[in-house]
């Protein structure tokens, strides 16, 4: 069997319908929460999680010519549209109950971020004008109530009034993030590709990711002041091979690869050098400690990483690297129905939710997506 029969495979036959069985008949959107055995009918609703659903749907339908993906992308569509965009204030709502009523109001720009990305990718399938106004509002909402002189701020109020910035950190809290620069970039490259627009906005963020964020030293800068100043030495070896082949995708778009694939490519190399065991990839460094947890979402963003790598050079170290941590992945991670959160080292499972507000069927569903597209084989 070849490597894309068996993402295709694991599309149609695991993810799929796992996902799509959590569809809320009731009250709209998707079910919150999976604990591994059964669905938790009233968890939280979060706006990233139904975000990403409708970005894997949308491609699926896209990918594979689904239409009951779809379908489903139409209900992630639905429960966006209805119950997560704040049609007052504009933005998304960080979540609803489970009814669909706003639950935390926050607004945070990697929220709306997510949001322009599933619409944008929901444009592409559907061909909906609505969706696609629905898009290019969210796009502004980003560039007229988030843009700054320097980068983007990220969490605000109901009525974007500036607030702390905790939504993506529990322990460093500063103004602006790698994090939320590198997903604004994803949105803007999808949206790009969906409307035919947003180009000096997609140059702007990709010139601040490659001019402030990109370290000489071979990684993504994670925490940054006002002025987009490192404020911590912290590694993410799961953001920055994501990052390699993110900015690649955006330096395509944008004409400008040529000038600097060295250092995408010297992202990755040292991010592999310095994270892989030739297993898999570790989770971080942090105060000088390796965190050797094997997460599921960066093990399936290195994957990406690793074909995006051999597509730019040839080199087939990179395809072999690939097809380790694929049969690792196979071995460890997936599970039943959806793929486990990680692994220690050493080989003990997580325990935690299949499905929830940070589980979703995006980095994993991505990496399938990914391979069938670039028709990369081991």
């Amino acid at each position: 069997m070849t490597l894309i029969q068996e993402c295709k495979d694991q599309l149609t036959q695991k993810m799929l319908p796992f996902w799509s069985s959590l569809g809320d008949t009731k009250y709209g959107g998707f079910i919150g929460e999976h604990d591994g055995k059964n669905p938790i009918p009233d968890a939280v609703k979060g706006s990233i999680y139904h975000a990403r659903i409708l970005w894997f749907f949308s491609k699926c339908a896209l990918t594979l010519g689904r239409e009951d993906a779809l379908k489903s992308a139409e209900q992630a569509y639905r429960f966006i549209r209805d119950a997560l965009i704040d049609p007052e204030n504009g933005g998304v709502y960080w979540s609803t109950d489970y009814t669909g009523k706003p639950k935390d109001t926050d607004k945070h720009a990697y929220a709306i971020a997510f949001t322009l990305y599933g619409l944008s990718a929901y444009c592409q399938a559907s061909g909906s004008k609505e969706a696609l106004r629905l898009a290019q509002s969210v796009f502004a909402c980003l560039e007229t109530k988030c843009r700054t002189a320097l980068g983007y701020n990220e969490q605000f109020d109901i009525a974007f009034n500036p607030k702390e910035n905790r939504k993506l950190s529990e322990t460093l809290y500063t103004p602006k993030t790698m994090n939320t620069m590198l997903h604004i970039l994803e949105a803007y490259t999808e949206f790009y590709h969906a409307a035919i627009e947003g180009r000096e906005a997609l140059d702007y963020i990709y010139n601040l990711l490659m001019d402030k964020v990109l370290s000489g030293k071979g990684r993504m800068d994670l925490f940054f002041d006002d002025a987009l100043r490192p404020q911590s030495d912290e590694k993410s070896y799961g953001h920055d091979i994501e990052a390699s082949w993110l900015l690649t995708e955006a330096g395509r778009a944008t004409g400008h690869l040529e000038g600097d694939v060295k250092r995408i490519l010297h992202l990755a190399d040292v991010t592999l050098a310095e994270g892989f065991d030739g297993q898999a990839l570790s989770n971080e460094r942090k105060g000088g400690r390796e965190d050797t947890d094997r997460i599921w979402w960066v093990q399936a963003e290195t994957v990406v990483g690793l074909a995006n790598a051999w597509g730019l050079t040839g080199d087939k170290r990179y395809l072999d690297m690939a097809r380790a941590v694929w049969e690792y992945i196979k071995t460890s991670l997936i599970g039943d129905k959806e793929w486990l959160g990680g692994r220690t080292k050493d080989g003990r499972p997580f325990t935690q939710s299949i499905a929830g507000m940070w589980k979703c069927p995006y980095h994993n569903g991505r990496m399938f997506i990914e391979i069938i597209r670039r028709k990369v084989d081991f």
